[in-house]
């Protein structure tokens, strides 16, 4: 679940928000990772709130420029988008990205529970 949580946050969440904020995309993997769940769970609702507003503040021309050139034309080609494809393919990947790896951390959170030694 770690991992997850991690992965969503950095690799996520702070990435994409740092790069449509004009930053790099590594200014994501500079978020320290708290210890406890408690606190990745409130770096991940923070990090969600940011990514959120920076969406929300993109205009109609910004969600259809295309990618060439952006800070997220780089690794476009992995998810099979073209430098020519509008930046709101990359946005719905991302948001299919947050589903995934939040519905991992369901399975993993219920199989948990599930075991004997954490029944009520």
């Amino acid at each position: 679940m770690a991992w997850r949580l991690c992965h969503m946050t950095c690799a996520g969440l702070a990435s994409w928000t740092s790069a449509l904020g004009g930053g790099s995309r590594d200014d994501g993997f500079a978020v320290t990772f708290p210890p406890t769940a408690r606190g990745a769970v409130d770096l991940l609702d923070d990090w969600y709130g940011k990514w959120r507003r920076s969406v929300g503040a993109l205009s109609d021309a910004d969600l259809w420029r295309p990618l060439r050139g952006s800070a997220f034309d780089v690794g476009a080609n992995h998810l099979r988008l073209g430098p020519d494809d509008p930046f709101v393919n990359y946005l719905l990947h991302q948001q299919r990205e947050l589903i995934h790896h939040g519905a991992e951390i369901s399975l993993l959170r219920d199989l948990f529970r599930a075991q004997p030694a954490h029944q009520p």
